[in-house]
C-alpha cells in the first residue's frame, strides 16, 4: 500500500485490435503508474473477501454439528462426532471460498479521476484504468 500497484488504461475494441494485429497482448501496455488509492482498494476488497470466506465456516458446522448432537444417532455413535465435523467444515469450505473470491473481481475498473492527480485524464476507454487486484 505504501508503494501503489500498477494502474493500466482501459482498452476499447480498436485499441485491442490494433494491439493484435501488432502482435502483443494487452499485457504488454505499459503501466501509466503506482497508485496508493488503488492499493488501499485492492488491500480492502481482499480482506473482505478474507472474511466472506471465514465467517460461513466458523459459524455454519458448529450450529449444525450441534442439532447432529441432539440426534440418537451421533449419541449413540460419540466417535463420529470428529470426523462428522471436519466433513462438515470441509463442505463449506467448498461452497464458501468459490463465493468469496468471486465477490470481487481480480482485475478491477475505477475510474481515473478517483485516484491520484497524475491519473486524472489518463484513463482509457471511459476515462477508466484498470489494475490487478490479486487473490
Amino acid at each position: 500500500m505504501r508503494v501503489g500497484i500498477d494502474v493500466y488504461p482501459v482498452l476499447s475494441a480498436l485499441d485491442k485490435e490494433k494491439l493484435a494485429a501488432s502482435g502483443r497482448a494487452e499485457s504488454d501496455v505499459p503501466s501509466l503508474g503506482k497508485s496508493r488509492k488503488a492499493a488501499t482498494l485492492a488491500v480492502g476488497e481482499t480482506a473482505l473477501s478474507r472474511v466472506l470466506n471465514s465467517s460461513p465456516i466458523m459459524v455454519v458446522p458448529p450450529l449444525v454439528l450441534v442439532r447432529l448432537q441432539r440426534t440418537n444417532w451421533l449419541r449413540s455413535n460419540p466417535r463420529l462426532t470428529l470426523p462428522v465435523n471436519l466433513g462438515l467444515i470441509l463442505g463449506m469450505s467448498y461452497i464458501a471460498l468459490p463465493l468469496a473470491l468471486a465477490a470481487f473481481p481480480q482485475r478491477q475498473r475505477i475510474s481515473a479521476e478517483s485516484l491520484e492527480e497524475e491519473f486524472h485524464g489518463r484513463g482509457g476507454e471511459g476515462g477508466m484504468v484498470v489494475f490487478n487486484r490479486g487473490i
